[in-house]
């Protein structure tokens, strides 16, 4: 690695569509791959690319998970005989967060995506914060890695502000030579493409074009070798469709349900519930259930079904409504679809040239330990479509 430091940048939603329309940083990166993502959004995608490990064998991958009998919210569960106006609003949402956050261990990213009443059945997927040296268990974990090897180290993330907050003190930090390796994590681009993509193309060339400014002049200091990633893209939306139990199905004494955006996931209580709920979802338009088999390829074969026993998703552009992770918000754009769609790509940027630029997640992780000089681990994976190459 030489006296070079790498300045690895993640921006959240920075799609290979969007990267090359505007030609984002094309003359410096002239090292260009798109990136198959993982199914799902970045609570699968970005430990993914922090492991080099499919969402299977990590753990992670929605931001809910099936776990009644370790839930934080276990001590709750007579919330469930409580009328749905008592406390599905948003102040009793608001106030389930804070003593998730607070008192009941759920993590400090914790949000009430759901309703109040059906909380004591889940576990929150992410009790740490992730940009830590203890984000994830895993020893392949990134950041684990640079410790062991010794690295000088720096991450920057949301939970120490704002973009250019987090810009600003790389460049303090770059300027004083504190470490060999500088990890940024950049998320304002996914809200402003949740708002903008398609309605106002002027603020996004406008954000990217902050973003190229900025991460230009980082380059500049001390030789820093620039690496950009991402860990999906984003795709338009173009309409929802209406999630809802069968009619005499109750939840969650029946079935338990959860309505994502672009995915609407299942477990039984009742013996009968399951070929009835997945009647139901088959039948559904815009979308498709997935077979047990798909999950598997795509590295969500999770033999507990923490996730889900059925799982429905969107096809691309469309959206569940009833949401708790958007309620009565209508995004212009939103990620979490098959990878298969093109829109969904993420993106390897690099001003370094590399036989064989990363192809998916699990490569991109290869790709970031060989930039920070700890090369050697076998990022391959059982052979699956998750660890495919982007093929159009």
């Amino acid at each position: 690695m030489g006296e070079q430091p790498q300045l690895l940048v993640l921006i959240d939603a920075l799609g290979w569509t969007l990267a090359e329309r505007y030609g984002f940083l094309h003359r410096r990166l002239s090292c260009r791959q798109a990136v198959r993502t993982v199914l799902g959004y970045s609570s699968g995608a970005i430990p993914t690319l922090l492991t080099g490990l499919p969402p299977a064998r990590h753990g992670r991958w929605n931001l809910l998970f099936r776990d009644p009998a370790n839930s934080p919210f276990r001590r709750l569960r007579g919330m469930r005989r409580l009328p749905a106006w008592s406390c599905d609003h948003r102040a009793g949402r608001k106030l389930m967060q804070v003593l998730g956050r607070r008192w009941l261990g759920a993590g400090p990213g914790f949000d009430c995506v759901i309703s109040p009443r059906l909380l004591s059945w889940f576990s929150w997927a992410e009790p740490r914060h992730l940009y830590a040296l203890d984000g994830m268990p895993q020893p392949e974990f990134f950041f684990r890695r640079l410790e062991r090897a010794g690295r000088r180290w720096r991450v920057y993330s949301y939970a120490g502000g704002g973009d250019a907050g987090l810009m600003a003190r790389a460049e303090a930090d770059l300027r004083a030579g504190r470490a060999e390796i500088y990890f940024l994590y950049l998320c304002e681009l996914d809200h402003l493409l949740h708002e903008k993509l398609g309605r106002d193309e002027a603020a996004i060339v406008e954000r990217l074009a902050f973003y190229a400014q900025r991460l230009d002049r980082l380059a500049e200091i001390g030789g820093a070798r620039l690496t950009v990633i991402s860990d999906h893209g984003m795709t338009p939306v173009q309409g929802v469709v209406r999630a809802k139990l069968p009619d005499g199905w109750r939840m969650p004494e029946d079935v338990l349900a959860v309505a994502d955006a672009t995915m609407y996931r299942c477990w039984y209580a009742h013996p009968a519930a399951r070929p009835a709920m997945e009647a139901r979802l088959r039948a559904w338009p815009h979308g498709r259930l997935l077979t047990p088999q798909e999950l598997e390829a795509e590295g969500l074969g999770f033999a507990d079904a923490r996730y889900g026993e059925s799982l429905w998703l969107a096809d691309p552009g469309w959206m569940v409504a009833g949401s708790g992770f958007h309620t009565r918000w209508q995004p212009a754009a939103m990620h979490g679809y098959h990878p298969d769609d093109a829109d969904s790509d993420a993106v390897w940027l690099s001003e370094l040239d590399t036989p064989l630029p990363p192809r998916n997640l699990i490569e991109m992780y290869g790709g970031l330990c060989a930039l920070a000089g700890i090369a050697g681990f076998d990022a391959a994976a059982p052979a699956t479509a998750s660890a495919g190459a982007v093929q159009r």
